[in-house]
């Protein structure tokens, strides 16, 4: 099984992939989506790490949010709005964490 590609990696696969196949709006834009997806996982996993454990009840509702935020695959040229609005839902709601946390301490 083949190792994730940290979301560096795709962004230099993706910036030569315009560069040298600039007609090819599918591979660009499944990278692109790639690309995002490996930055959010590298955002979460580095927020989780400053987090205690979570409980059940939580990595519920963080699953909630990826499922109710989940998209079919994007056509060249469309935008993902939803999944904009589900970035910023898990970033709001880390961010509630963290504060619930601290103010815990």
């Amino acid at each position: 099984m083949a190792a994730q590609k940290t979301a560096r990696q795709l962004q230099a696969l993706l910036a030569n992939t315009s560069r040298h196949y600039p007609e090819d709006n599918e591979a660009i834009e499944n990278l692109r989506q790639e690309w995002r997806a490996a930055q959010m996982r590298e955002y979460i996993n580095a927020a989780l790490a400053t987090f205690p454990p979570l409980t059940s009840q939580q990595c519920d509702q963080l699953a909630g949010l990826f499922r109710s935020n989940a998209t079919p695959a994007v056509q060249p040229g469309k935008e993902q709005s939803s999944a904009r609005s589900g970035q910023a839902d898990v970033e709001a709601w880390m961010h509630d964490q963290f504060a619930a946390e601290k103010g815990a301490a």
